[in-house]
């Protein structure tokens, strides 16, 4: 009984702790789950710096008449998707540095390799978005100018 006490009282102690932000790349498999609600207001809060920004500026220019400038899946650096084979190929890489994170997304659409890059900050306990670039696109969520 005795030996069994200190990995125990450890396990308690980790799982009463406070609590954690989770895996960036939990928060970035989210929009592999909900394709296309990058741009939905429903999901704003999970932006943070830049990236909610351009995704404000996006809305303000679709909601004063115009046209919005994103439309296209920033998920998937396209307008047109195969859940299926996004499913079956999508691999998130990521590296923590503090409270800042780097998770690569690695996928095939429609044959072709994608890869999506994912920056984040720990905001409050909760990873947001800070920015999204294309390697494959070679653009950048907080370059995209609306308006």
């Amino acid at each position: 009984m005795k030996s069994l006490f200190g990995p125990a009282a450890c396990l308690g102690l980790l799982l009463s702790g406070p609590a954690s932000a989770g895996a960036p790349a939990d928060a970035v498999r989210y929009f592999y789950s909900n394709i296309g609600s990058e741009t939905e207001p429903d999901n704003r809060d999970r932006f943070t710096g830049l990236a909610r920004a351009a995704l404000d500026a996006n809305q303000q220019a679709a909601n004063s008449g115009g046209a919005s400038c994103i439309d296209f899946i920033l998920a998937l650096d396209s307008q047109d998707l195969d859940q299926n084979e996004i499913d079956s190929s999508l691999a998130l890489n990521e590296t923590m540095n503090g409270p800042a994170a780097e998770v690569t997304a690695n996928f095939t659409l429609f044959r072709q390799p994608h890869e999506v890059e994912w920056s984040l900050q720990e905001v409050d306990g909760v990873w947001k978005v800070s920015d999204i670039a294309s390697r494959t696109g070679n653009w950048r969520l907080s370059g995209l100018k609306c308006g």
